[in-house]
């Protein structure tokens, strides 16, 4: 299909007419890029009563970390109006709680090397009225996500939660290797446990959360940990 425009067809006001809707365009686009990142967050290490008002941005499904005591949780991410935070959920009963865009209070959990733990002592609660400031933290592109080339240029070790595609794959001392790549580099991730049972293969996409960066031999990789989650996912996820 011919999608020329010529002056024959179209007059000014036409040309006119596609130049607003193009400019509405590029407006909405650099509004979108303009869009004000959240910064992640860590508690101090220990018991936080609380209360913490935040509303859910995305969860993991349930999955078993531990197969022999037939253990069960899954990972959230949750924020307030400027911040987010990893939340780590021993209740799997609360996977409906956890669904994004709610709103919740969070009482009596513990902060971990970084991330929130809701174990089985603590309270996490539905909000009905609308925080109108915290519902529009819920927008989950707002929160940044590290390339591999920055993984590269970190100092030092840290979580890593992301979805990069697998160019290469080993097994070696019951653990597997996974290349995996995106438009900067590539890096080497490392599952063992629970997590070799996933079904993933060369040009798999995986998202994975709860890694960690770490180095050897002055070279950084991801290594899976007792409570790291990984999935392979389809194009439309």
């Amino acid at each position: 299909m011919n999608t020329q425009i010529s002056e024959g067809r179209y007059g000014s006001q036409d040309y006119g007419a596609i130049a607003k809707v193009l400019m509405h365009k590029y407006n909405s686009c650099t509004e979108i890029k303009q869009k004000e990142l959240l910064k992640e967050s860590f508690e101090e290490d220990g018991y936080h009563k609380g209360p913490k008002e935040v509303v859910v941005l995305k969860a993991t499904k349930v999955f078993t970390y531990d197969s022999i005591m037939n253990k069960k949780m899954f990972h959230a991410t949750v924020a307030t109006e400027t911040e987010f935070f990893r939340v780590m959920v021993f209740k799997e009963n609360l996977e409906i709680t956890f669904t994004p865009g709610n709103i919740i209070v969070l009482s009596d959990y513990f902060s971990i090397s970084g991330s929130l733990m809701i174990h089985q002592y603590s309270t996490v609660s539905e909000v009905n009225s609308q925080n109108e400031e915290i519902s529009s933290s819920s927008d989950e592109s707002r929160i940044p996500h590290l390339k591999i080339c920055d993984l590269h240029l970190q100092t030092k070790e840290m979580p890593v939660d992301g979805k990069f595609k697998v160019y290469r794959k080993s097994t070696k001392n019951n653990c597997i290797c996974y290349g995996i790549w995106d438009d900067t580099g590539a890096i080497n991730l490392v599952v063992s446990g629970h997590l070799t049972s996933v079904n993933c293969e060369i040009g798999d996409t995986i998202r994975f959360v709860c890694f960690e960066l770490t180095s050897y031999a002055d070279e950084w990789f991801l290594r899976a940990t007792r409570y790291s989650y990984m999935e392979v996912i389809t194009p439309e996820n």
